[in-house]
């Protein structure tokens, strides 16, 4: 009743004002505001929008004064009018303003805290206002919120109220009391009427409400809560629309609450839950108060040994009523199905097109007359359409299914009805976020240009064209705004830079070079124009690479790829022989679409090599000139070139060195790789690699060496092995195949056998007197890497591997007799330093050869594949 005093009063006083006003008319001579202590005079007069000398409407007043009291920074209103001395009206306002919110107080609890109860209120838009005049909509409205998380959590039947509290005469407190109740969790979820599915069938669409596992039983989804219930309950209407049951009725759970008390040592009958001693203790301090011969310090501290005992009172029966009241709620659920008919699909007819022919509609829809009327069938039916009619133009196209059941027959007809709307063309294209990257760099990737038609399916496109250039990442859809008076539309990508110029100076550890000091200049976006340039300066145990690389992908302005590389590499691979080689190469490409590209590098090197192989085995050194062309496709529709999860990339690659491109050594090389990245649960991805190559001499052969095997050197024939080039565990390049080694007359490799028997020692190679097995290469290679991936926070995922591979002689056919496989855990670091991940590889041979060499820990810094 409180809260209905002021409209009551400014309706009483509005009703006597209108008499008054009806029998006295006239003009506002004096305006009088009784009771303001926060509001300023003239803000009062402001908000009133009345002044001397307007006249004096009963109506206008009415209005006014109801706009004031829903500006909600009242408690009470009225308005009086008196006669005034020129024959006007003196206009008399008793206000009594709203108190302001000083503080918001929350009970403490085990559940929610105020952090939560905060991030909630925002999510709903609810604003106490600390400092302004009490909302008691919004105090309301934050009991509810709190209930809700309460709920969420799975605590039902928990109580939330509220106390407001003086502490000045304007100013006010309020007091959350939290009181959660038990904890709910599902025990069992039983279907009744269904006979089309199983009670597993129907669980099984369930995604945010499941049954208690014994394995599992700390799962938020066996928490119950009604929203949860609601939103599972649409996947199961969906399962039985898409077997035609379109008359489903799913109808509210019986829920069954069953208490289950904590165990807790049994209390004896006997035994009071205050015992005698305090009792009496307190009432003996009791009858010495009573004495009127107390000293006043004695008096104080008698009261503060009676005090002490009553806390202790007081702590034992909180005590008891914390262990009457622990323990939780077990929810048993029933849900009664109805099932009715399966429809088959009728007649599908459609109305209102124009700019698509009834055949081509019709054609869209993968449904035909006598099929089971597959609900899921149609949605996608109707979404293609509207699709189709968003890449002609058509934004705003209505698409809108109705389906007509017959009443004597299981069947239902479908009518599609069309409303096309006018065609859009794009008016202008813009881009928000990019502070170093050219507007130009980045609307050469946008499938769209000004003037063009509207398409749906070509801005979806852009954007994931946009996000693989790896230094621009638009997470939101573009925005669309029609401009106004024209059939036009303006298009926005919202992006982030990512920063992808990186400079470095420091060192890391691979298995492919060891331990290594590095300069690095190296960016994606050069001078904000989308160009590659890389300055690398590389000294380490293994290897010495000094490089300078650039690239401009769209030379001249059009979709054609240009550069050059120039360097020198030196590198010890692990042991089994050293090489140093230098040289250069130019590129140049063309792009065949969105995610399709064609290039040819031409490279030229001078490679000097000295073989020690693993074992011990001196093969001497050698040179080799290599001028060689690479010819390569690749499509590519990987979201991110950094941090994937989601895509494809087919890669095949077709290297002839030798012949009229000159050098000494002369062969071919094609290489195959394809990727795929696939979403597996809302929170986590797969990967899958699969690479494979060939070698073979060709044009002429190449000269002899001691580094040849077969014609090709081995640098350039295949070895398998490392964190970067699989199966991981393995050692780097150890995994590759073991051949005897035959010399000719100069020292140079004749031949490679396996068998040594019966020739010569002195033209094998040998270790200790005896014909050594030595690391050749291989001329082929299989290679199968995967992976399941979880992302725990923005910058740590965690990866699950199993990788297998092997690398074949030419004497050995393709196949799985050696083939190692390795498994393991992966966890990659994603720091703002490093455009690629710190990998941290533990895992384990599931399948080795006696010879081969592995290492449970491997560290990296780089993708994975």
């Amino acid at each position: 009743m409180p809260r209905l005093t002021g409209p009551l009063l400014l309706a009483l006083a509005l009703a006597l004002t209108a008499t008054t006003a009806a029998a006295q008319p006239g003009t506002i001579e004096e305006i009088h505001v009784q009771g303001l202590f926060r509001m300023t005079q003239a803000g009062f007069r402001h908000a009133l929008e009345l002044t001397e000398g307007d006249p004096y409407d009963v109506a206008v007043i009415r209005r006014k004064f109801r706009k004031l009291w829903e500006m909600e920074l009242f408690e009470d209103l009225t308005v009086e009018a008196e006669d005034a001395p020129g024959g006007g009206k003196v206009v008399v306002i008793k206000v009594q303003e709203r108190p302001v919110l000083s503080s918001v107080v929350y009970d403490e609890n085990k559940v929610v805290n105020q952090t939560q109860i905060e991030d909630a209120l925002k999510e709903r838009d609810i604003r106490l206002g600390l400092g302004k005049p009490i909302n008691l909509r919004a105090i309301a409205g934050t009991a509810g919120v709190i209930r809700d998380l309460l709920s969420l959590k799975g605590f039902m039947g928990s109580k939330v109220d509220y106390e407001i509290e003086a502490v000045t005469d304007t100013a006010r407190t309020v007091r959350f009391k939290i009181q959660p109740g038990r904890k709910t969790r599902i025990k069992k979820i039983d279907f009744t009427g269904n006979e089309v599915f199983k009670d597993r069938t129907l669980k099984g669409q369930l995604k945010l409400t499941q049954a208690r596992k014994w394995y599992w039983p700390f799962s938020k989804k066996n928490l119950y809560h009604p929203l949860k219930w609601d939103q599972d309950a649409g996947e199961i209407r969906d399962l039985y629309q898409r077997a035609g049951y379109l008359d489903i009725e799913l109808r509210g759970p019986l829920v069954e609450l069953k208490q289950v008390e904590k165990k807790k040592r049994k209390q004896r009958e006997d035994k009071p839950l205050v015992p005698d001693w305090l009792v009496r203790g307190i009432e003996s301090y009791e009858k010495r108060l009573e004495r009127e011969d107390l000293r006043p310090g004695r008096e104080r501290e008698l009261r503060k040994r009676k005090q002490r005992l009553e806390a202790k009172v007081a702590k034992r029966l909180a005590k008891a009523k914390k262990a009457g009241s622990a323990g939780r709620q077990l929810a048993f659920l029933t849900v009664p199905v109805v099932e009715g008919r399966q429809y088959k699909m009728g007649k599908l007819t459609v109305e209102g097109h124009g700019v698509l022919t009834e055949q081509q509609l019709k054609g869209l829809v993968p449904l035909r007359e006598g099929q089971v009327l597959n609900e899921g069938l149609l949605k996608l039916g109707v979404n293609t359409i509207t699709r189709a009619y968003e890449d002609r133009g058509h934004l705003y196209a209505n698409v809108v299914r109705r389906i007509q059941r017959h009443e004597d027959e299981p069947v239902a007809d479908v009518l599609i009805q069309i409303s096309e709307d006018r065609p859009y063309r794009i008016g202008r294209i813009e881009f928000n976020g990019n502070t170093s990257t050219k507007d130009n760099v980045l609307r050469r990737e946008v499938q769209l240009h000004e003037g063009d038609l509207f398409s749906r399916t070509k801005l979806e496109l852009s954007r994931i064209k946009l996000n693989q250039l790896g230094y621009f990442t638009v997470e939101d859809d573009p925005v669309i705004e029609p401009i106004e008076g024209r059939d036009e539309v303006r298009l926005n990508f919202p992006g982030q830079e990512q920063g992808r110029n990186e400079i470095q100076v420091g060192g890391g550890y691979s298995g492919l070079d060891g331990a290594f000091f590095n300069g690095v200049y190296s960016t994606r976006n050069f001078l904000g124009r989308g160009q590659v340039l890389s300055l690398a300066l590389q000294v380490g145990g293994r290897a010495d690479r000094y490089s300078l690389s650039f690239t401009e992908p769209w030379f001249l302005n059009r979709p054609w790829t240009a550069g050059f590389r120039l360097f020198r590499t030196d590198v010890d691979f692990s042991g089994s022989f050293r090489s140093s080689s230098k040289g250069g190469g130019l590129v140049l490409g063309r792009r065949l679409g969105p995610f399709r590209s064609f290039t040819v590098n031409y490279a030229y090197e001078s490679v000097s090599s000295s073989t020690v192989d693993i074992t011990g085995v001196s093969l001497g050194s050698a040179s080799n000139r290599i001028s060689s062309i690479a010819p390569s496709f690749r499509y590519n529709r990987i979201n991110n070139p950094f941090r994937p999860s989601r895509g494809s990339e087919f890669a095949v690659t077709g290297q002839v060195a030798g012949g009229f491109l000159g050098g000494d050594t002369a062969f071919y090389k094609p290489i195959m790789n394809y990727t795929r990245y696939t979403k597996f649960t809302r929170r986590s991805f797969t990967g899958l690699h699969l690479q494979t190559g060939l070698v073979r001499e060709c044009c002429g052969g190449s000269k002899a060496s001691n580094s040849n095997i077969n014609g090709i050197p081995r640098f350039q024939r295949f070895w398998l092995g490392g964190d970067t080039l699989g199966p991981r565990v393995f050692e780097t390049r150890s995994i590759t195949p073991l051949r005897y080694i035959r010399f000719d007359a100069d020292r140079n490799i004749a031949d490679v056998i396996s068998d040594p028997t019966g020739i010569p020692l002195e033209e094998l190679a040998t270790l200790g007197g005896q014909p050594a097995l030595v690391e050749v290469g291989g001329d082929r290679f299989l290679l199968l890497q995967s992976e399941l991936v979880r992302p725990l926070n923005e910058q740590v995922e965690l990866a699950f591997f199993l990788d297998a591979g092997d690398a074949f002689f030419e004497d050995t056919s393709l196949g799985f007799d050696t083939f190692r496989v390795s498994a393991g855990l992966e966890l990659r670091l994603h720091l703002p330093v490093f455009p690629v991940p710190l990998r941290l590889i533990y895992g384990w041979p599931v399948r080795k050869l006696d010879r081969d060499r592995t290492s449970s820990f491997q560290f990296s810094i780089g993708r994975s594949f």
